[in-house]
């Protein structure tokens, strides 16, 4: 049995299942928001809340993770932006490692694109070359694809929590996006959009009653209807953002700083929608060799 906690830059997420013959079955996943990007100094430095709630978020769910798939050789944890970013990561990564008995592995931005661009095109109705996959998170997004025959992945410092915080960060991440664009053509390709924005806002698209993964995992979504919710969104009410059935609490002030990178990015590459993905990094990190050396993390 494998399992793998996700310490994100906006919630904690661990996911439970077996390997069979290179296949992922009785697949769990559970998660519990933490914030941990929030509120951060300009040098990425993490607070102290920030930390404590995050701590508190694995707590919560280490219940959830049964025996078989503790330890090293059974347990990965990982972390992204946020925690690579801090100069003060290792206030929270030495205690989470005295908490799960595992040490953490900061992911590099590459790999973070690469566990990604596996999980979510592993049954994506397109070939390798036509896919990128958008990951936006809370503290960085993510541009994965193949290039002539090659891996890439591109990370850009900004993600929801990122733009709720320092909205005028937009302007840097337009122009990051823009020069970066300029070295390469990634025009005419289909959009696999992962992470929690994306998958939002597809269940509000469908009109679902409550989050359903199969009906959102490859649901087509396109630029108008987040265009028609992102200026509905903006005149809403609190009574009224609180009434929509699939919008977490804790996503309700940063929907709209993701969806404005979710526009930005497809302006730039030509694009009219995305298929939002529920599988990702999670799956990815499943189906990695990183277990055969989970005993050894890495801090940055």
């Amino acid at each position: 049995m494998r399992a793998v906690f996700d310490i994100g830059s906006n919630s904690v997420r661990l996911a439970v299942a077996e390997l069979d013959s290179g296949k992922l079955r009785e697949e769990k996943e559970y998660l519990a928001f933490s914030r941990l990007a929030e509120g951060r100094a300009v040098d990425g430095t993490l607070t102290e809340a920030a930390i404590d709630r995050t701590l508190a978020a694995v707590q919560s769910l280490y219940p959830k993770l049964p025996a078989a798939a503790q330890g090293p050789g059974h347990l990965l944890v990982t972390a992204t932006a946020a925690v690579r970013q801090a100069p003060n990561a290792g206030q929270l990564t030495d205690r989470l490692t005295d908490l799960v008995q595992v040490p953490v592995r900061i992911l590099s931005p590459v790999e973070e694109g690469y566990y990604g661009y596996t999980g979510a095109t592993a049954d994506a109705p397109v070939s390798r070359e036509e896919a990128i996959v958008l990951d936006i998170g809370g503290g960085s997004t993510e541009l994965s694809f193949y290039h002539e025959g090659r891996f890439q992945s591109q990370s850009f410092p900004y993600g929801c929590l990122v733009l709720k915080d320092r909205p005028e960060e937009i302007k840097a991440l337009v122009v990051a996006l823009d020069r970066y664009l300029e070295t390469i053509d990634l025009k005419g390709r289909t959009c696999i959009g992962v992470g929690g924005t994306l998958t939002t806002l597809a269940g509000i698209v469908l009109g679902l009653a409550a989050y359903d993964g199969q009906a959102i995992h490859q649901a087509a979504i396109k630029r108008l209807d987040w265009l028609r919710f992102m200026a509905a969104y903006a005149g809403m009410t609190a009574e009224e953002r609180a009434a929509i059935p699939t919008l977490a609490p804790e996503r309700r002030d940063t929907i709209l700083p993701g969806l404005l990178i979710l526009d930005l990015v497809c302006k730039a590459l030509g694009l009219e929608g995305y298929l939002a993905s529920t599988k990702d990094s999670l799956q990815g990190l499943l189906l990695s060799d990183l277990y055969e050396e989970s005993g050894q993390g890495r801090h940055v």
